[in-house]
Formats: structure tokens, sequence, C-alpha cells
């Protein structure tokens, strides 16, 4: 038991033990490690250690307040970033094998004036077709890069893997959305971009909430990071998913 916590830092009761009799967390130190989340992400235990529901609430109506309370040591209460995230990411893969969505329907259609146009086409669909059966795996890529992108506009304030976490999350609310937006396309409904808009969105006020301030500035600086964010994972994830392609030809 730390020395320096004498209090739960989930439930506030006094610690006696390694882990509090009130609510069973382990004593720790406020913050998030890199050695934290290797750790959450290496568990097999995928049990519920907090209440869903109390976590995609605050997800959707202040996650400021969940990012602030969970990086500050309140971890019983809510579910753990990475077992949000690959909790969400399973629902939605298994709901899009249910309804046979195809994300990439009526996509690459374009004529190809040369070979080398028609090759570069081709390694394109390829690539895409890639992301889109291993999406759980290149999905990572986007907790990183909103890590990436918020650690550059508030480097001040939290570590790499403190905003890693937020990533996980965040990216957690994106896969739900997308149960959603596969839903309508499939019914033929909406755009294919609306997933995107909706990520910008959710992320910008997700930061905006965090700092806890809804200057012009802020929310600009929110929007940027937002914008970032997503320019990275679209790189990242196709140049990969491109490299990948091209090595196995």
């Amino acid at each position: 038991m730390a020395e320096d916590h004498m209090a739960c830092l989930n439930c506030s009761e006094a610690l006696n033990d390694p882990y509090c009799q009130h609510c069973g967390q382990k004593s720790i130190s406020p913050g998030i490690t890199f050695q934290e989340t290797i750790s959450d992400f290496l568990s097999t235990n995928f049990s519920i250690d907090g209440p869903i529901w109390s976590t995609l609430r605050l997800l959707v109506l202040n996650p400021g307040r969940l990012f602030r309370e969970f990086i500050g040591g309140k971890r019983k209460s809510y579910y753990k970033p990475i077992q949000f995230f690959i909790v969400t990411t399973i629902v939605y893969l298994a709901y899009t094998e249910l309804i046979d969505y195809d994300p990439l329907k009526g996509e690459f259609q374009q004529t190809a004036r040369s070979e080398n146009q028609k090759a570069f086409l081709n390694l394109g669909e390829q690539a895409a077709r890639l992301m889109v059966k291993n999406i759980s795996n290149f999905l990572f890529l986007l907790a990183t890069s909103i890590a990436l992108s918020w650690k550059m506009f508030e480097w001040k304030k939290g570590t790499l893997a403190e905003y890693l976490s937020i990533g996980f999350y965040i990216s957690g609310i994106y896969v739900l959305f997308g149960v959603i937006t596969s839903t309508l396309l499939t019914l033929e409904v909406g755009n294919k971009s609306l997933n995107f808009i909706v990520l910008t969105l959710h992320s910008t006020y997700a930061f905006v909430s965090y700092a806890g301030e809804t200057s012009f500035w802020k929310i600009g600086k929110g929007l940027f990071a937002s914008l970032l964010a997503l320019i990275l994972y679209l790189i990242f994830s196709f140049s990969l998913a491109y490299l990948i392609v091209w090595i196995r030809q």
C-alpha cells in the first residue's frame, strides 16, 4: 500500500489494507503509466470492473469528468479504457457480421487510364479491405492518434499514457456509433462520412470538457486537435495497410 495515500482514490474511504474494504479497489497512486496500460491490455480478465452505463453516460454527457476521475484514481467505478474499447469493438464486429455490412460497398469503381493507375488502385483496394478485415487491430492507431494529438495541444496537462487512456475511451464511442451508422447505411440512409463527423465533434467536446473551459480558444484547440487526430489515423492506418499489401506482392 502506498504510504502517502491513506484514503481510497475511488471511494475516499480510509485504507487499512492493500485493497479497499469498501469498494475493493487496490491502493494506487494518481496518474496513469505505460506499465499500467500494458498490464490492463495483457490482462485476460474481462469481467465488469465498473458499471457500463455510468461509463457510457459520462462519456456522452460529461467525458471530462470521467477522464479526470479515472486518471485521478477512481478506477473501480468505471470500465477501464482498454476493456471498454475491446468490448465495444467486439459488439461492432458481431453486429456488422450479423447484418452483413460491407463498408466498402460501391467504392473503388474508378476506371484506370494506365497500367500504373490500375496497379495503384488495385493495391489501394486491397489495403482498404485489409483494414476492414482487421479493423479491431487498426483502431488501436486511432486511440494512439488521439493521444498524440492531445499531447501536442495540451502537452503540459497530462502524460502521453493518460491521453492514450482517453483515446481508448473516445475510440470506443466512435466504434459504438459505427453500429448506428452501419444500420443507417444498410437501410440506404445517411452518408459514410457521418462516423468521422461524429468522431470529430465528440472528440472536440471531450477535449473542452476535460479542460473545463468553454472559451472560443479552447474550442478551437479542441477542434484542431480532433481534426489532426483523424488525419493522423487515416495516414497511419492506410499507410500501414498499403505497406503490408505491397510487401505481400
